[in-house]
């Protein structure tokens, strides 16, 4: 049964990144969302674009992730609080 969870959950990993492949925010922000279901927690993304700008998502997590956020300066950075 434990094989099967895990075939199962790479099935609806691989379909859920396959539907946006071509857009690779909303890539970011379903891998954060993705992950943080999978360990039942919060998740953050950092992505440092080729000219040096920052942008990271987050899902999930609640107030121990938005504290290290601020902790790490990064709340009010460049960001999108994935929702999704």
């Amino acid at each position: 049964m434990r094989s099967h969870a895990r075939l199962q959950v790479l099935a609806d990993v691989s379909q859920a990144f396959a539907d946006v492949a071509t857009d690779y925010k909303l890539l970011v922000a379903t891998v954060a969302r993705v992950t943080a279901r999978l360990i039942g927690d919060g998740c953050i993304v950092t992505l440092i674009e080729p000219d040096g700008d920052t942008m990271w998502m987050r899902f999930g997590g609640g107030p121990g992730v938005k504290a290290f956020l601020a902790s790490a300066g990064l709340a009010t950075g460049p960001s999108s609080d994935c929702g999704c």
